[in-house]
């Protein structure tokens, strides 16, 4: 049965620091931002930007950047249009979010629309037929579709890129968004026997003409990179075992040149040229991130490499193009505090650009330039009650583990607050192998510090981004090493004077929501209490599914060389709970089993009885989602000020 399933995701949600005592409200960290994306079309002559509107439901409108006039393209009743990007100067390709009528969830789904609102067609099925959608019941279904179908690069005015999933296959698609007509893309084995079931084709390139070009896939055991060459043979170029050192990522395929990362004998990854010749790489790196991890994407314009947008210890763009690395000079003259991500549409005829300004400090705003007269316009933020002289400082530190270990991490301080031991709150990644995002708000960090929290965000032993040995030195580490970084950054917190030892709590979601809970049993000496939402039921869970928070890396390894399958999951007869927990999960929590988020529940009040315990319904919709968002922080800092926000009795702070 074929479906189809969507490429990008859209992009996530991403006020004095005062006293511990009564706590701030939640609402201007987590409620829904005004504007929460912008592009700029090819010409430059619009910017489609995302709205949040009067009934609560996300929008897209236009912007004219010549008359700043706004004109609206798509709103529903019932969904939310939670991305949009071009396919061309009149034609957009947007996801839809959709609650049906009587209640019931739907997942994503692609529309095509005009930039004048018309020509509104259905990509992919997201619900059954019977259920209204977006307002209109029109679907593209040639055959049974898929919820998470993905949504990729345009190619002509109108097409776009569709990964087409069979039961044990992908294949890549070329869909008419106007005329329904779908191109299959086939790979060099796409139409042999069925794959095995780790075998997965991993990702493809395609030219300027949109011709598939490059394959990379998973086959029995091994990575395998196909080229199709001039004559349309496929010849493969490499097919190292999994996990191998000297395995390539194909990233960009431009002018029948081929750009992969790779480490090619180092430790950090870089971006090479490929030379298909000699079957080799280039001997010296085209982009390189000394102590880091190459971590970015290419920025094509006009078929020529404009740019590069990395981050290794800052955001920022690598610009080729000698126009853009003066424009990117003279935004950020304008805007010195904050990391600047210019955009120019890919055959602008305007001397403006778009602007997107953020730092840790500083909410995402959005602003248009025009590079002749040098006018400076916001036309949209994220968070416009939130003031940078109020945020947290933070700093990069690093500390030894007590095996030897040095952990990298980040460490927020309240704004304006004392120089003493602070009650902290070490916060924990969703995912074991996530970055900290250096240069992005954080409302998570910021509301906390505002509380008068320190936060400490520790990126433990195998998180990705800091060069293979620090990635691998975490694989079936979760329950010793990691554990270990994450007690050890508490510990070097408390020794600097910047947290007091008898008021530190951790918290987290997802995994990071496992990890809390699990330091909190094993270390109730350091911890205190613990804040875990959505947490994982067990790591047997994540080892069992391709799981979509897994770094795109050259390595590419299975999930079960990363997770120890014989770590005992939370409800291990042998885990016990005597400080208290805040937890708070959905009725659908997919990385949780029935039942088993309501016996974690009882464990916590059982083992003490300041345990708290919030059940969400997941209505996936714009306004109860955030209702849920500023409920759950609110809790979340009544909470912590009633484990950790008062000095205790002979506690350090209290002397």
């Amino acid at each position: 049965m074929l479906k189809i399933r969507l490429l990008l995701q859209a992009l996530l949600l991403s006020c004095t620091a005062h006293a511990i005592g009564a706590p701030l409200d939640a609402a201007p960290y987590f409620g829904d931002p005004a504007m929460f994306d912008a592009a700029v079309s090819p010409s430059g002559r619009y910017v489609a930007v995302l709205l949040k509107s009067d009934s609560g439901r996300a929008v897209l409108a236009t912007i004219s950047v010549e008359t700043m006039k706004t004109t609206p393209v798509a709103a529903f009743s019932n969904a939310d249009v939670t991305y949009a990007r071009w396919l061309s100067d009149q034609r957009l390709a947007i996801i839809l979010n959709n609650v049906g009528q009587n209640g019931a969830v739907g997942g994503p789904g692609v529309y095509a629309v005009d930039r004048d609102g018309g020509a509104l067609k259905a990509v992919t099925e997201t619900v059954p037929s019977t259920m209204p959608f977006a307002d209109t019941s029109e679907f593209y279904t040639s055959d049974s579709c898929n919820n998470d179908g993905r949504l990729t690069a345009a190619l002509g005015p109108d097409e776009m890129l569709i990964n087409l999933q069979f039961e044990k296959q992908d294949i890549l698609g070329r869909l008419n968004t106007r005329s329904s007509q779908k191109v299959e893309l086939f790979g060099p084995f796409d139409k042999t026997e069925p794959l095995l079931q780790r075998d997965r084709t991993v990702s493809w390139l395609v030219d300027q003409a949109g011709k598939l070009r490059v394959v990379y896939a998973i086959r029995g055991g091994r990575h395998h990179t196909y080229h199709l060459d001039d004559a349309g043979r496929w010849n493969e170029l490499t097919s190292p075992a999994l996990g191998a050192d000297d395995t390539l990522l194909p990233v960009l395929y431009l002018n029948d040149k081929l750009y992969v990362t790779a480490r090619n004998g180092k430790d950090e990854t870089s971006i090479y040229k490929y030379d298909f010749a000699a079957k080799a790489l280039s001997p010296e790196p085209l982009i390189s991130t000394p102590g880091y991890d190459i971590t970015g994407h290419f920025v094509v314009c006009q078929n020529r490499i404009a740019g590069y947008r990395l981050q290794s210890e800052n955001t920022s763009t690598i610009w080729f193009d000698a126009r853009m690395k003066a424009i990117q000079q003279q935004v950020d003259r304008l805007l010195p505090n904050t990391a600047n991500r210019v955009s120019r549409g890919a055959a602008s005829e305007t001397p403006y650009v778009l602007i997107e300004a953020e730092s840790n400090r500083v909410p995402r705003a959005y602003y248009l330039l025009n590079t002749d007269s040098g006018k400076l316009t916001r036309i949209g933020q994220t968070a416009a009650a939130i003031e940078a002289r109020d945020m947290g400082q933070r700093s990069w530190i690093q500390y030894t583990a007590p095996d030897g270990f040095v952990v990298s991490a980040y460490l927020t301080l309240p704004a304006h607050a004392e120089k003493k031991p602070l009650p902290m709150v070490v916060l924990l990644a969703s995912s074991p192998w996530w970055r900290v995002t250096v240069d992005a708000w954080n409302p998570q960090v910021q509301f906390l510090a505002a509380q008068g929290f320190a936060v400490l965000q520790p990126e433990p032993r195998g998180t990705y981004g800091y060069g293979d040995r620090y990635f691998k030195a975490g694989w079936k580490q979760w329950a010793s090493g990691v554990q270990d970084d994450i007690a050890a950054g508490a510990r070097w917190a408390a020794a600097q004077g910047y947290a007091d030892p008898k008021r530190i709590c951790v918290a987290g979601s997802k995994y990071g929501g496992y990890a809390a809970l699990t330091a909190l049993a094993r270390k109730p000496d350091l911890f205190k209490c613990a804040v875990s939402w959505s947490p994982i039921a067990d790591p047997k869970l994540m080892a069992a599914r391709n799981w979509k928070g897994m770094p795109a890396t050259p390595t590419a390894v299975v999930m079960d060389r990363l997770v120890d399958v014989e770590m005992a999951p939370l409800l291990s007869a042998d885990t016990r709970f005597t400080r208290a927990a805040l937890l708070a999960y959905g009725d659908d929590d997919e990385l949780a089993p029935d039942g088993f988020l309501k016996q974690l529940s009882g464990m916590l009040k059982e083992g003490n009885a300041a345990s708290e315990v919030i059940s969400y319904g997941q209505p996936h919709r714009q306004t109860p989602m955030e209702a849920n968002r500023i409920g759950f922080w609110n809790r979340a800092a009544a909470f912590l000020t009633r484990q950790i926000g008062a000095p205790q009795t002979g506690d350090a702070s209290a002397r």
